[in-house]
Order: C-alpha cells, then structure tokens, then sequence
C-alpha cells in the first residue's frame, strides 16, 4: 500500500487539475456565447456587417482560450515531470529495500555457515567436539547451579534467579582453582551488590574443585550430570576437567550470538523472518539452555537490553523440552540427554 501512495497522489492532482480546466473551458464558451447574443451574431452574419466591439471582443475570447491552453500543456507536462519524478523516487526506494533484505539474507546465510563452523571447532579434550562438546558443557553449567542453590536456597526465588545465573555463568566462563579465586569473587561482588554478603564464594570454588576431583579420578559426576554418555572407558578413558573455564572455547559463539541479535535492530524485516528462524533452528537444545543463562548474565555484566522476540527465539528450543535446565522451574534436576 505504502508503494502505491504517490501513484495515487499524482493521480488526484491531475484529476483536480482537468477539473479545474474544464471549469474554466466552460467559462471562456459561456464568455463566448455570452457575446454572441448581445451582438446578436447570426443577424450580423447574415447581413455581413459586423461590429468592431463584438469582432474585438471575439479575438480577445479567442486570445485568452489560446493562451489557457497553452499554461494547460505547460501545466501538464509539469505534471508529468512531478509523476515520473514521483515514479522514480519510489522505484529507486524499492530497488534500495530490494537491496537491503538481499544484503540481510546474504547476512542470514553467512551467520548460518559460521554458527556451524564455530560450533565444529568447539573441542573439549581429544574425544568431544562439536554438539557433543555442548552437551558437556551444558551440564557442566548445570552442576554449578545446582550446587550453588542448593548450598544457598534463597537463591531458588524468582526474585534472585539472576543473580544466580550471573554467578553460574561468570564461574563456568573464567573457570576456578579452589585455591586463589580472589579476582573472581571480587568481580562477581563487585557486580552483585552487598545484600548477597552471605555467599561465600571461596569456599564454594573449593567445594567444585573437589567435584572436579571426584569427576576425574573417580568417575563421580556432579548431581545433575547425566554421565551415562561418558562411563564407557574404552571411548573416554580420560574424563575431562570440570570448571575450568570456557571463555576462550566459547567467546566467538557467543560473538557471533551477540551479532545475530543486533542484526536487524528492532524492526525486522518482515521478508527476512523466515531466515532469523532458519537460524535459530540451528541451535541445539543445549546451546538454547546454555544461551538463556548467558541473557541473564549480559543484562548484569554489561546492562545488555536484547529484542526479547529474538530471545524467546533463540531459546524456543529449551522451551520445548521442560525437563532440562529451566533455573526457574523447582524441578530442574530432572536428567534429560
């Protein structure tokens, strides 16, 4: 409709314009008739005497009707100017939109290629890559929520989900030691606000450390660690480190995350919808569960706003599958693989 709007302007000035032509056409005709009478002309031309009054009136009626006609062709080629100019102008503004939505799907599909390249060159140890390195990951992330509810409980209360999520996250992406984790808890305070005083994070570092320990050298998985994938020895006859940090495995995913969202602002073009779901088909269920803790922990770390249809998108996959890691659902400890 918009793209129609100056065709139908030019076409209501161009009717206006005959209109007002025609009204005057009728003027100079009744002008002209007008004289005829008062001359009484057909008497005059039966008799071929004419009066220098009604000849001189007749050649000024006959003056101003040439010379109407020509501001009317002059006024209508100006017309024709503004239309094609009008014509013009939209044709250039849809081949500019034509060009933009190429240029997003282009974008769409270059993301699309590279969510997939990032995600292959995720490794953890010698036997995980890929989505495989995901899940790992994701129950990775998951062990550290656990413990850290289930040692603090008020921390299970919508009003303090956030918080949470931000130490959950801030500890699974710098990683711990148990030992000298004093840069990190300052950080996390730093950025949590003093009524959460009552944490103690260095004993809490401690305590993962040694699920780490138990995980690696006795095979004991965390509580909500679905380790059914990884009790065969035979294909993992080294388990992996837990909570040592995954900022460098995962900076570029989320990067590449971050640039997705901020692809099309907050107005997306309706012809690229099908392309951001495409994209967001690609995701994973652990990648969307792993993603909704990263959104919270953005807004607390950077005061990050994202398009929360773009969210909802993104983790539209978790949304699917309630029984793996909701951090605000009471049952988060059932174990999905």
């Amino acid at each position: 409709m918009k793209k129609n709007i100056g065709y139908i302007l030019v076409a209501i000035l161009i009717g206006i314009f005959f209109y007002i032509v025609i009204i005057f056409m009728n003027d100079i005709l009744f002008y002209e008739d007008s004289l005829s009478e008062v001359y009484n002309v057909p008497s005059l031309i039966t008799e071929r005497s004419y009066s220098g009054d009604y000849v001189a009136s007749i050649i000024d009626a006959k003056s101003v009707k040439i010379s109407l006609l020509a501001i009317i062709i002059s006024a209508l080629g100006s017309i024709l100017t503004f239309a094609a100019f009008i014509i013009q102008k939209q044709a250039n503004e849809i081949h500019r939109e034509d060009i933009k939505t190429e240029r997003t799907i282009a974008n769409y599909t270059k993301l699309m290629d590279t969510h997939r390249d990032t995600i292959n060159a995720v490794k953890i140890g010698a036997n995980l890559q890929g989505h495989s390195a995901f899940h790992f990951m994701f129950y990775e992330l998951k062990s550290i929520y656990v413990q850290l509810v289930t040692k603090y409980p008020y921390l299970r209360d919508s009003a303090h989900t956030s918080i949470a999520a931000y130490i959950t996250i801030k500890i699974f992406m710098s990683g711990c030691t148990g030992k000298d984790d004093s840069k990190l808890i300052d950080g996390i305070r730093a950025k949590i606000g003093p009524e959460h005083t009552q944490l103690d994070l260095a004993s809490f570092t401690r305590e993962l450390m040694q699920l780490n320990k138990n995980f690696v050298e006795k095979r004991i998985p965390p509580a909500c660690f679905v380790f059914a994938k990884y009790e065969n020895e035979k294909e993992f006859p080294t388990l992996p480190d837990l909570y040592k940090g995954n900022l460098q495995r995962l900076s570029n995913y989320f990067n590449l995350v971050d640039v997705f969202l901020s692809l099309e602002g907050d107005t997306p073009n309706p012809q690229t919808k099908l392309y951001r779901q495409m994209f967001a088909m690609q995701f994973s269920i652990h990648e969307a569960a792993i993603l909704d803790i990263y959104f919270r922990y953005k807004q607390i770390e950077s005061n990050a706003i994202y398009p929360q249809e773009y969210i909802a998108l993104l983790c539209d996959q978790r949304k699917q599958y309630p029984a793996t890691f909701d951090i605000e659902n009471a049952h988060f400890c059932k174990n999905v693989n």
